[in-house]
């Protein structure tokens, strides 16, 4: 399947304004090492060559494991919670918004008792944080009280 830059080039108008190519110009930027992340269906006005709309094929829970695999590569065995939260995997799935809550959540349960860093992604993506100064650092409890809240408050993983 040909990606979203080559049905792009092929089927717009170049002096048509194409947000559309925009976005995967930068998604290929950022993903270089996955194309198959940037292929998109493209669905053209065929009058103007607009750009409607530019859906990835890849689902979000496969962008998401994709983002989480290369997150923790990146990361390696550091401690910094700086250098964890800023990495640019994991700002990546922030940047997913809301839709990588549920995941995000499914994650963190099915990590058991082994649970990593999502909790500085789940407040910027909630603007919410359960956790009480009792339980900071306590992986386990912190994602015991996310887990609590976001059922209480309709999450559905």
């Amino acid at each position: 399947m040909p990606n979203m830059t080559s049905v792009t080039q092929n089927r717009v108008n170049p002096a048509v304004p194409n947000l559309a190519y925009q976005w995967l110009r930068a998604q290929e930027e950022t993903e270089q090492a996955e194309p198959q992340l940037t292929t998109a269906i493209v669905m053209i006005e065929w009058e103007s060559g607009t750009p409607v709309s530019a859906e990835p094929c890849v689902s979000d829970g496969a962008i998401f494991r994709n983002l989480m695999e290369k997150w923790r590569q990146e990361r390696g065995a550091s401690s910094s919670i700086t250098e964890i939260v800023l990495s640019p995997s994991y700002q990546s799935i922030i940047a997913m918004g809301e839709k990588a809550v549920p995941l995000i959540l499914a994650e963190l349960e099915a990590e058991g008792n082994e649970p990593d860093h999502w909790f500085w992604a789940l407040q910027v993506l909630t603007g919410l944080n359960p956790v009480s100064e009792a339980i900071e650092g306590n992986l386990l409890a912190m994602s015991d009280a996310w887990r609590k809240m976001a059922r209480a408050k309709g999450y559905v993983w």
